[in-house]
């Protein structure tokens, strides 16, 4: 099987099969589950999904480029930025219970790139993961590439303030509420929103979460008390 005949489930039937897989055998009853718990549950799915190696070989050679969170690759063939997480690294939550609960664990990456595609319109996939050494691994996605230059900060601003998100500050950094979704989101500097030359802004790699219980009333204290 070559990328070509590669069959890919959409993001967000994937990573909803994936969270009603991990929250019917995780047991949220005592408080909640330890991040390496959600990834024995990951793990499993991706064994029974046979998710494991995707036939995907631009990975096989040098990153064009690398970031925080990813390698990243393009391929001028097809039009697709390729990222692969570093090991075992899903990024960062935005808001987080305590400082062990900071990283992100391998469902809440997925649920993000999911909500990436629902509110700004991208078409992330989710390609399937590779094996390090251990019990290492990684999480390869591809996205279109959008063609334009980095918005400026004051457009930034704009783009979310125009449809009623709320600006409030976390960890000395901006980031924005939307009430109507309970979605946080932040990492809103200028390389990761692009305009293009029709003058929209496009997001191309953003940290959204989505915020319950207790972390939502956290956010909702941040904005009526932001001293």
């Amino acid at each position: 099987m070559d990328a070509k005949s590669a069959k890919i489930s959409p993001l967000r039937e994937s990573f909803e099969r994936l969270r009603d897989r991990t929250y019917a055998t995780l047991d949220f009853s005592s408080g909640y589950p330890f991040w390496q718990e959600f990834v024995h549950c990951f793990l499993e799915y991706c064994d029974e999904a046979r998710l494991w190696n995707p036939p995907f070989s631009i990975v096989d050679r040098e990153a064009d480029d690398a970031g925080q969170e990813h390698r990243v690759w393009f391929d001028a063939s097809d039009g697709y930025y390729y990222k692969l997480t570093h090991p075992s690294f899903f990024g960062l939550n935005v808001i987080y219970r305590d400082e062990g609960d900071r990283h992100a664990h391998p469902l809440q990456y997925l649920e993000r790139w999911s909500l990436h595609n629902e509110m700004f319109g991208d078409a992330v996939e989710w390609l399937g993961c590779f094996k390090q050494e251990e019990d290492q691994f990684s999480i390869l996605i591809r996205q279109p590439a959008i063609q334009g230059t980095p918005a400026s900060d004051e457009e930034i601003n704009s783009f979310f303030c125009e449809v009623g998100w709320e600006p409030f500050q976390v960890d000395g950094e901006g980031a924005f509420y939307v009430p109507k979704l309970g979605v946080v989101i932040s990492d809103t500097h200028r390389g990761n929103l692009i305009k293009t030359s029709g003058g929209l802004l496009v997001p191309i790699d953003l940290r959204l979460q989505r915020m319950e219980g207790a972390l939502r009333d956290a956010v909702v204290h941040m904005l009526e008390s932001p001293n």
